[in-house]
């Protein structure tokens, strides 16, 4: 039976109570504390306000006759990593966050001066050399895109003893995430160290493991089989490309698209304990043990690209601290990042930003269309 047929799925429209979502918004208050690790880059924002065609003319003119300068829209210098970002942006919804970063002491610094209006526990794990990323935002076919030039520096060397001095710690927040297994080449072996400490206690574990197309399907294998299957992890956070790649490393054949990337979390959902959340530009979805819930996003225009995925991430675990069913739970984690991507300064948005954004987008004209996509 394929996943996606109408009659399988539960869409917010039938299941979201709007009225509960924006009682519990406004009456109920984040109970307990998120810790999020390993990740923090020191992120240069350059804002290129031209096509990526005209971009890559004006590289190659300039490179060509030997270098020179080349001006764009604006720069700046900002906060980055997943781990960091979901801080940031959970903190903002009023969630007390205990964060723990691979930094080197001016990297401590800039990490500390980021969060310093924002309920966010800082621990360091210090390090030789900080993570930096030149996140390039530019357009192409009518989108914004963010195209990232990253250097891990010591996070990629990021080791299980790094973490033993605050491991307990860690362990004791209700919710632990572990982020950006992608970019650490003992990942699954950190991860696996983490994530064992969390669930010894009973604690509940999500993980976003950032692109793991950069990763071989082997290592995403093993991933699969070390913290997956042996259900370390309890949610996993995935944009279609990653689902894709997961489910071929599982052995899954899906179709392609935004279609195959739903029957691939359908069909993983089935084989493994941990539930799939699944994040795309038109929808996102839950599904767990087969059963899929789907909910639209929001039609906005997008001011700022990076971090959308971090965002919505902080959105999905506050509604879990809040006990939201699964289509309410989704709308909240759309609205939070559709919020952030409408906001140019890349501000994250409180909690009365996000049920004022859901008051006001929640018709049917302010939401994406996606089952021609689907079915």
């Amino acid at each position: 039976m394929q996943p996606t047929e109408p009659h399988e799925l539960k869409e917010w429209r039938r299941e979201a109570d709007l009225s509960e979502l924006a009682e519990k918004l406004s009456k109920t208050a984040p109970r307990g504390t998120v810790a999020a690790l390993p990740d923090f880059f020191i992120d240069r924002l350059v804002i290129v306000d031209e096509d990526l065609d005209t971009f890559i003319s004006k590289l190659q003119k300039v490179a060509r006759k030997g270098g020179g300068v080349l001006h764009v829209g604006s720069q700046t210098i900002i906060r980055g990593g997943n781990a960091s970002n979901f801080a940031s942006a959970i903190a903002s919804l009023g969630v007390r966050v205990m964060l723990v970063a691979c930094v080197s002491e001016l990297g401590e610094l800039l990490l500390r001066y980021f969060m310093r209006r924002l309920p966010v526990e800082v621990h360091a794990a210090h390090a030789a050399r900080d993570s930096l990323t030149v996140a390039l935002e530019l357009r192409q076919d009518g989108m914004r895109s963010n195209v990232m030039l990253g250097y891990r520096g010591s996070l990629a060397e990021a080791k299980p003893e790094h973490f033993s001095s605050i491991i307990s710690k860690v362990a004791s927040a209700d919710i632990v995430g572990f982020f950006n297994w992608a970019a650490i080449k003992r990942g699954t072996e950190l991860a696996e160290y983490v994530l064992e400490k969390a669930k010894s206690r009973g604690r509940m574990t999500y993980m976003d493991p950032s692109d793991v197309t950069v990763r071989s399907l082997k290592e995403v294998k093993e991933l699969v089989s070390r913290a997956l299957s042996s259900g370390l992890v309890d949610v996993i956070s995935l944009n279609e490309n990653e689902a894709l790649w997961v489910s071929k490393a599982m052995g899954i054949d899906c179709s392609s698209g935004l279609r195959g990337a739903l029957e691939a979390a359908y069909t993983i959902s089935r084989k493994i304990p941990t539930r799939i959340d699944l994040h795309t530009s038109l929808f996102s979805a839950s599904a767990s043990e087969g059963e899929v819930t789907i909910a639209p996003c929001f039609k906005v225009d997008v001011k700022f690209a990076t971090g959308a995925g971090d965002a919505w991430n902080a959105g999905n675990v506050f509604g879990e601290l809040i006990g939201l069913s699964s289509a309410n739970r989704l709308l909240l984690a759309n609205a939070v990042a559709a919020s952030y991507i409408s906001r140019s300064e890349g501000v994250h948005p409180s909690l009365a930003d996000v049920s004022k954004f859901i008051a006001e987008y929640c018709r049917d004209d302010r939401l994406q269309e996606y089952s021609g996509e689907l079915f």
